[in-house]
């Protein structure tokens, strides 16, 4: 029916724009009086074209098929015979009114006369606009091909988009040379899926298949179900996505992880292969006993093996299938106690290794807890072995919803009752053969991209009309908006209450704050009670949720992936949510007034406000601003000495920061260099860890073997560095982006077979085109521009320091950091940050002073501890004392060890200034 409303429509509309709006209205009126007894009754339903809103519509569907059809023999000044002509057309019409609208279209279009259309374009009877656009975008479905429309507003490209799809980015980049300077598209241009072209629109991440609608609200995914050709769309789709993403994280100096995959896979193998399982102690296996950091659970989700496959961390001990309760001293299963503990180990092993064998074959899906009951609840882990022992076998994605969500995007049938490793197994079997990925070298990349796809699609896809928007605060100031980011979460605070399901109504929670002599907060009691029943009840998964700082600041965007969720153990209320977009927008700026205090306020009665604040997102992320005083507020250094520090990295280009373990070395690194750029950036700061086999292939220029076994050219961290800050000085010499590079533990490596003849570069008065020089293999010209600084970090206690040359000390300045025990700076954060007992507190700064005197007295200063020990360990402590016990035992006992050797007596005397006394 849409398309038979738009093409009365352009008619009408037509009539109204060439001879007038009142004559216009005239004509619509006569004909509308028609439709009444001779259209309305077979439809059943009433159109009435006298409307304004109408007139402009149909004006708007005339503009798009006038420039295919012919209509100038229409412009008779006989309005008479004109209505006529319709009529008659309208009669037709009646005819076929239950049959298809691309008939009526043609019998139309022949009557009034039409031009030959191209030859690549059928009749366009599914035209949709961009939801989300600030500006409209249209886009031309015609069964086969995806047309955005000349006339379509591209919006400014944000600085996510070239993060989420660098495909789609090189291909906007080559299609702007289509637009005017009002960003206005001159010609049709095709793409080959509704997201391609929304992310070209849009300038960001965007789920075409639902940011598209037609004039009706339905999304173009509708009209894509009953094509066959959809899901071999979706597969060419996200196989360019894959490509992208996985060149992405090869070239990631952050992510290296993910390229050495199969060497931490192989080292997991050797370490426990299969057979392992069924000798394994359970002090090797369990969490929660002595020395547990040493266990199989521990490396899995803490340790070594952590972030290869699914990251299994968060959620409860349980989901390893047997722990050790040190608050009850008894080791627990699924089900409570383990009364038998002997011989439930003895099954449970045998359960778990024969459930790992059985994948050695092909086998169909089953309900593990049905063949194996004492691994129920452990799908987490299960996943993760599964996939560390058959990496090609599974991917690596634990998480049963993004699952079901892969399963849903790439249309394969789904049995929604097998737990997450089952179908992390069917889906990888599906996927590899539809990509034919069977020779695929690195397992890694495919869960990864998966995730980062589905991550992408999601962006932008709100759809449903029962979503509601949240304005939220993360933390009492916005303060806990890193945590939660990092985490997938939002909290609120209970404030001395417990699981708020649990409460009936808004009477019982606003009865129990009242009389709760905890609750001090500041804030309405009628705000609190509010915020506490909206979030545990009101707050839906789906709904949008607009992270806040202040009354200024927008910090992200976030999708609510779960019901509301009460951790008993850190009695604390949370959703998970899944963060889309992260930055800082100005709020106060765009809108021109403060955003409200609340902590929690649905936005959604609003008419348009959410829709402004997901306009505001697309632009370009506003300066995170990092000054002076942001490093003097999260660095424990003077301003004196932060002074120096600039004034030196400034005019020298190259120092080095040197200091005792645990000084915070690397991360004082960062925030220096952010200070002097001015914000918190991520782009232009890289970081790498010099070894002893670290060469300059690996830093500078090599060759490298490719995939196919055949050496070719490759370009290392340094290179790369050098080549953007290059372009950026060329561009705007006196105002040129600074770049930086972090060489963590700078005196491990050969400086002078790592810089080879860039040795001489590096200097702050040879930073010039005039010092160019060719690399060892090209002929290239190279030179390091001004721009570049370099910020080495280097352990003064390492017994290494003694080989560094006199080069690397002539090219770089050496700045000692020092540890901060004792300041005033260390314990206000302890205080206000980690809420750490003030008494504690002073008897670690005591304890610890102590300490780095004796070992000064009997090593030398370098050998100090420093204060990072102690930096965000006590956020989700229970217990402050237990958690700073567990640092002496596994941190600063071992390092005192080693420091001391074999001496016994100097390790005693060491340790026991700082066994802190109970009173």
């Amino acid at each position: 029916m849409s398309g038979f409303y738009i093409t009365l429509n352009q008619g009408f509309a037509w009539f109204s724009d060439n001879f007038g709006e009142t004559r216009g209205k005239k004509i619509a009126n006569s004909l509308s009086l028609y439709l009444k007894d001779e259209i309305n009754a077979p439809l059943d339903r009433k159109i009435d074209l006298r409307s304004d809103h109408n007139l402009a519509k149909g004006y708007e569907a005339t503009t798009i098929y006038s420039k295919y059809y012919n209509l100038n023999n229409i412009k008779e000044i006989n309005v008479v015979e004109d209505i006529n002509l319709f009529l008659t057309l309208l009669n037709q019409l009646k005819v076929i009114i239950a049959s298809d609208y691309i008939t009526f279209n043609k019998k139309i279009t022949s009557s009034i006369g039409e031009t030959e259309l191209p030859s690549d374009i059928s009749i366009r009877n599914n035209i949709f606009t961009l939801k989300r656009s600030g500006k409209k975008a249209t886009l031309i479905y015609d069964g086969d091909k995806f047309i955005l429309q000349k006339g379509s507003y591209i919006s400014t490209p944000s600085s996510e988009f070239p993060k989420y799809h660098k495909a789609y980015y090189k291909n906007a980049l080559a299609l702007y040379k289509y637009l005017d300077e009002n960003r206005i598209l001159k010609q049709d241009v095709e793409f080959s899926s509704p997201t391609a072209a929304a992310v070209f629109a849009n300038g960001r991440s965007t789920n075409g298949r639902t940011d598209w609608i037609d004039n009706e609200g339905k999304p173009i995914s509708e009209y894509l179900k009953s094509n066959n050709k959809n899901i071999e769309m979706i597969i060419e789709e996200f196989k360019n996505f894959y490509i992208s993403n996985k060149e992405e994280k090869k070239n990631s100096k952050i992510e290296e992880w993910i390229v050495n995959a199969n060497e931490i896979i192989d080292q997991f193998q050797k370490e426990y292969p299969i057979k392992r399982i069924l000798n394994l102690r359970l002090d090797e296996y369990c969490l929660g006993i002595e020395n547990s950091r040493e266990t199989l659970s521990y490396h899995l989700e803490f340790g070594k093996y952590k972030k290869i496959g699914p990251w299994i961390g968060g959620g409860t001990v349980k989901k390893h299938g047997i722990y050790f309760s040190a608050a009850e001293n008894k080791y627990k299963g699924p089900d409570g106690v383990i009364e038998d503990v002997e011989s439930y180990w003895i099954e449970f092993k045998k359960q778990l290794y024969d459930f790992i064998k059985s994948f050695e074959l092909d086998i169909e899906p089953y309900i593990t807890k049905e063949k194996f009951p004492l691994l129920k609840d452990m799908s987490m882990v299960l996943t993760k072995l599964l996939y560390l022992y058959y990496p090609y076998k599974f991917i690596n994605i634990a998480a049963k919803q993004r699952l079901n969500d892969a399963f849903k995007v790439f249309g394969y049938e789904i049995d929604k009752t097998l737990p997450a490793e089952q179908l992390s197994y069917v889906l990888n079997k599906n996927i590899r053969k539809d990509l034919n990925m069977y020779n695929e070298q690195n397992p890694e990349f495919l869960g990864n991209a998966i995730w980062n796809y589905l991550l992408f699609l999601n962006k932008g896809n709100n759809s449903d009309s029962n979503v509601q928007y949240w304005l939220y605060t993360p933390g009492s100031t916005g303060d806990m908006w890193e945590k939660y980011y990092s985490e997938g979460i939002m909290v609120i605070e209970n404030d001395g209450l417990e699981n708020l399901l649990e409460l009936t109504n808004k009477n019982e929670i606003k009865d129990l704050l009242n009389s709760n002599k905890k609750n001090d907060r500041s804030g309405s009691l009628k705000n609190k009670v509010l915020e506490k029943w909206e979030f545990s009840r009101e707050i839906r998964k789906g709904d949008i949720v607009f992270a806040k700082k202040g009354q200024s600041t927008i910090l992200g965007r976030g999708v609510v992936k779960s019901e509301y969720i009460y951790d008993e153990e850190k009695n604390i209320s949370y959703r998970e949510v899944e963060w889309t977009d992260k930055g800082e927008w100005n709020h106060l700026d765009r809108f021109g007034t403060p955003i409200v205090r609340k902590t929690l306020t649905n936005i959604t009665k609003y008419d348009g406000y959410a829709a402004q604040i997901e306009e505001l997102l697309k632009q370009e992320i506003i300066i995170d601003k990092y000054d002076r005083e942001s490093f003097l507020n999260d660095v424990f250094i003077s301003p004196e000495k932060y002074d120096n520090m600039v004034n030196t990295l400034l005019r020298k280009k190259n120092i080095i920061l040197q200091g005792s373990p645990g000084v915070g070395k690397t991360f004082c690194a960062k925030k220096i260099m952010q200070s002097i750029i001015g914000r918190k950036e991520e782009n232009r700061i890289f970081t790498v860890q010099f070894h002893q086999s670290y060469s300059y292939e690996d830093f500078v220029q090599g060759y490298r073997p490719n995939d196919d076994g055949k050496f070719e050219l490759k370009n290392g961290l340094f290179y790369e560095v050098v080549k953007q800050a290059c372009n950026e000085y060329e561009k705007n010499r006196e105002n040129a982006e600074k770049y930086c590079i972090i060489i963590d533990e700078i005196n491990r490596g050969n400086l002078s077979k790592i810089f080879g003849e860039l040795m001489l570069l590096i200097e702050s008065d040879k930073r010039s085109e005039k010092w160019s020089i060719n690399l060892t293999y090209s002929d290239e010209k190279f030179y390091i521009p001004e721009n570049l600084y370099i910020i080495g970090t280097m352990n003064t206690a390492d017994r290494s320091l003694t080989m560094v040359d006199y080069a690397l000390r002539r090219r770089f300045a050496f700045i000692d950091l020092e540890p901060a025990f004792g300041t005033d700076k260390m314990r206000e954060y302890l205080i206000k940050k980690e809420n750490v007992d003030e008494e504690l507190i002073d008897k670690i700064m005591v304890s610890f002073r102590n300490l780095n005197a004796y070992i000064t007295e009997k090593l030398g200063k370098g050998f100090q501890i420093g204060h990072s020990y102690f930096i965000n360990q006590f956020v989700d402590s229970q217990d402050f004392m237990v958690t700073y016990q567990e640092i002496l035992e596994y941190e600063i006992k071992p390092l005192i060890e080693e420091y001391f050797f074999d001496d016994e007596k100097r390790i005693k005397d060491a340790i026991d200034k700082i066994i802190l006394k109970e009173e």
